[in-house]
């Protein structure tokens, strides 16, 4: 995945109005074998991608997911979360707040 993707699309998010965004990565990779009475039957390998946006966007939370992580499809998943952070403001009783803390990137 390329990381200017990534970052182009999280400076789109704060474009639009969003105090805090990130986007999460997720591959999953995978092996079903199917046996019966001893010998094997089928084996497969998979492997799947798909990305989570979150926005902070006036003290409420959005998300949106995609499984597709193209350039377009992550843009569609901002724009989403957006919606969604402001639907959900409505019902909020107080706004989110975020503690002051170095970012970190991770891989696990």
């Amino acid at each position: 995945m390329d990381l200017d993707i990534l970052h182009r699309v999280v400076e789109e998010a704060c474009r639009m109005g969003a105090s805090y965004a990130d986007v999460r990565l997720e591959e999953v990779e995978g092996v079903n074998v199917t046996v019966r009475k001893g010998s094997v039957e089928a084996a497969a390998v998979s492997r799947r991608m798909g990305a989570g946006v979150r926005v902070l966007v006036e003290g409420s939370w959005g998300f949106s997911s995609t499984e597709a992580v193209d350039e377009a499809s992550l843009m569609e998943a901002v724009r989403n979360a957006f919606k969604m952070a402001r639907a959900s403001s409505t019902a909020r009783r107080r706004r989110a707040r975020l503690a002051e803390v170095e970012a970190c990137r991770d891989r696990v």
